[in-house]
């Protein structure tokens, strides 16, 4: 299970549910509403320097199969030893009081502030395992935070782009002169509908073989958005095909000639193309025959070979047909993928079997910019990371510059409806700040899951009931109707200006920034209500959700785990509210908050228990011994000198003595069954040991006696039998 509460898991599942800018036109308000959403671009531009280059002439990489790309592995043809990629770029972390964070800022400088972010340079996941001696590529670096502005796509350029460590690591700096442009960025960063991305610009020099700039030209697509690709992107993708290699080998005495190809933007394709399919026509024997079939043609149509077991896209790199040696091959061949779930084939390009000499290659060399996303959710809510803006806090609006304005929203079957307040902005009277309906337990996107996280901790190993405490550590995020905020436009257009200023479309809802916030919960009992509770080291944020860790004592958790189930609960773990005081001698909105399980216990905990929970218990074990054993009347055997009882997992090895009759040990336990947690039954757990009995005249005899066998028991305390 993914741990909700990784950083960049919980930045993900924040930002997909997070409440945003919503923009209702008045001329259609039936379903009109819509998000303001800027979706940057990927893009892809090369730019021919010289044509026509001779091997002996060209001084820069080389892109051996044509295409350009960080996952390319690029040679030096005056040294074949040496290789280059291009690296990636990833937000850098540091460890801060055991806090893993960000490297990154927004502060203060001499004139204005600053935005610093901290890059680590990486290799592409397809190459990573080839380049580990290979020198980074040579290129000009930019850095570039975009994001939507006002519905139009805005853009910064960092304006210092610094390498150290060697360039194992960029710093970018980017200046804001104004309270204006702080403001902007802080937006951009804080608010989930701003769709703020960080991309690093990459523009290199290298040469590409004249053989392969037609397939080179062949790139379908050069720009795309990042979020998503067109639907129809796998419909225009062309296979761009080269010759790699041409080798002779022998087989039982038979001699051939392998000529290997290669598709070089085979990282486009989906790995889903080639899984195993069952369901599709088998190929020969094999039943699990790949989804995608690779057959290599001759110039014509004429098949030459083919591919029907391929397991990933990356086999596309590892293609060949070979022909008896000293036969002509075909002069031009090409391949055909075809999709046999979606009826759909994908034809490469034409190449020649024809190998060039050295000296007659020529090189084309080109200039290309390749851009790379390092973070497309460059979002950074200030309540989980209140370091990046420790310094930097924009002024509010002034709660003198609001109106209130309530209007009643009724849903279906609701006679009377709710009240809700709305607070308009007096300079901009087409802005209104709106609360959230709810604040309700999130969802994370990816699993599903509920994002909340129990375990359990002791102070000091043992599972003594005293000593136990659960922690649960969640995230609430906030519920907000759209259609709500569509029915209260119709009331509140009459409040906004006639006609509206230029540029603007409609009514602006914004989450509201301002006010105090107060979070009351209440937890439940099995069979009696609490009263609230203000939970004042919460995190809390009308926009962004509610984060908090509350820590019960195990009898207490026991009556909240029992709460959770009880019919009469309705399954409701625990319930409370927000209050939100906006302005003077105005009673404040109040937010509901509730979260619910319709989960079993047992599927609920499998969903909640963290990964790293309760792996193992200490379970103090007393043992004692009786004191007639070392006084035994055996006469055919020799008196007991002394018993060693060692255990599994033990933390030593107890030695009893006429004089030393009793000792405690303490046992390290595995759980293997987190359930047992919460069913609070541990005595179930079996712990193992071993007995030796050594006697005066020196005879030794092992209980058990077979070496791999151990004796068991559960109690926390018994008296040794050395009899069994």
């Amino acid at each position: 299970m993914v741990n909700f509460l990784d950083t960049a898991s919980l930045k993900n599942i924040v930002a997909a549910q997070s409440n945003g800018t919503v923009v209702i036109p008045l001329d259609g308000l039936n379903k009109q509403s819509q998000l303001i959403s800027g979706i940057p671009t990927l893009s892809s531009r090369t730019e021919l320097i010289s044509k026509n280059i001779t091997q002996q002439k060209i001084n820069v990489p080389v892109a051996p199969s044509g295409h350009v790309s960080d996952e390319t592995i690029f040679t030096d043809l005056g040294q074949k030893s040496i290789t280059y990629y291009l690296p990636r770029y990833r937000l850098s972390t540091e460890v801060v009081g055991g806090e893993q964070r960000y490297r990154l800022s927004l502060r203060p400088a001499q004139s204005g502030w600053e935005l610093v972010v901290y890059l680590d340079a990486y290799p592409a996941p397809a190459i990573e395992r080839h380049v580990r001696d290979a020198r980074r590529l040579s290129a000009e670096l930019s850095v570039k935070l975009t994001y939507q502005w006002h519905r139009e796509q805005g853009e910064l350029e960092f304006q210092e782009v610094l390498a150290e460590d060697g360039g194992d690591r960029l710093k970018a700096v980017l200046w804001l002169n104004t309270l204006e442009e702080r403001d902007e960025v802080y937006l951009a960063l804080t608010d989930s509908s701003y769709n703020a991305a960080l991309v690093v610009q990459r523009q290199v020099k290298v040469a590409i073989p004249r053989t392969q700039r037609a397939s080179a030209r062949l790139s379908p697509i050069n720009t795309f958005p990042i979020r998503r690709l067109p639907p129809n992107f796998l419909t225009v993708l062309r296979p761009q095909l080269i010759l790699k290699k041409i080798e002779n080998y022998t087989v039982r005495g038979n001699a051939f000639t392998r000529y290997r190809l290669e598709v070089t933007n085979w990282s486009s394709f989906s790995n889903d193309l080639f899984a195993p399919s069952p369901n599709l026509p088998p190929c020969g024997l094999n039943k699990n025959s790949s989804r995608t079939w690779v057959n290599i043609h001759a110039k014509g149509g004429r098949r030459l070979y083919g591919f029907c077991a391929f397991s990933k896209a990356e086999n596309l790199k590892s293609l060949w047909f070979s022909v008896p040696q000293g036969q002509t091959p075909p002069p031009e061949v090409y391949i055909v993928l075809n999709d046999r779930l979606k009826n759909q084939t994908y034809t490469s390009n034409s190449i020649s079997t024809k190998p060039v000499p050295d000296s007659a290659k020529q090189f084309d060399v080109v200039q290309k910019r390749l851009d790379h996303v390092v973070d497309d959710t460059f979002f950074f809510p200030p309540s989980l990371y209140p370091y990046i803006f420790k310094s930097t806090q924009p002024i509010p609006p002034d709660q003198n510059n609001l109106i209130m304005r309530e209007v009643v929203w009724k849903t279906a079957g609701d006679s009377i409806g709710k009240t809700y307040r709305y607070y308009q902005n007096a300079s901009e009277r087409y802005r209104f700040n709106y609360t959230p309906d709810a604040f309700a337990i999130g969802r994370d996107p990816e699993t599903d899951r509920p994002t909340l996280s129990l375990r359990f901790v002791s102070s000091d190993g043992s599972l003594e009931e005293d000593k136990m405490q659960a922690e649960l550590r969640y995230y609430a995020a906030p519920v907000i109707s759209s259609d709500r905020l569509e029915a209260a436009s119709t009331s509140l257009k009459v409040h906004a200006p006639d006609p509206l200023p230029p540029g603007i479309e409609g009514l602006e809802f914004l989450p509201l920034r301002v006010g105090k916030l107060k979070f009351y919960i209440s937890l439940p009992n099995a069979d009696r209500a609490t009263d609230l509770t203000w939970e004042q080291e919460a995190q809390v944020s009308l926009q962004d959700g509610i984060f908090d860790k509350i820590t019960l004592p195990l009898d207490r958790f026991w009556e909240v785990w029992g709460a959770i189930f009880s019919s009469r609960r309705e399954n409701t773990l625990f319930t409370g509210r927000v209050e939100v005081s906006v302005m003077d001698n105005v009673p404040p909105d109040v937010i509901p908050f509730s979260i619910r399980s319709d989960s079993d216990p047992q599927t609920l905990l499998e969903n909640i228990l963290e990964p790293d929970t309760a792996k193992q218990f200490i379970q103090p074990v007393t043992v004692n011994v009786a004191s007639a054993l070392f006084s035994s009347a055996d006469a055919s055997k020799s008196p007991i000198d002394k018993i060693l009882v060692s255990f599994e997992r033990g933390d030593r090895t107890l030695t009893f003595t006429s004089s030393v009759l009793k000792q405690t040990i303490n046992v390290r336990m595995p759980i293997r069954d987190p359930q047992k947690l919460l069913e609070n039954v541990f005595g179930e757990y079996q712990y193992r040991y071993k007995v030796q009995v050594i006697r005066l005249d020196g005879d030794v005899t092992d209980l058990p006696a077979i070496a791999n066998e151990w004796l068991t028991d559960s109690r926390s305390e018994f008296y040794l039998d050395i009899n069994r």
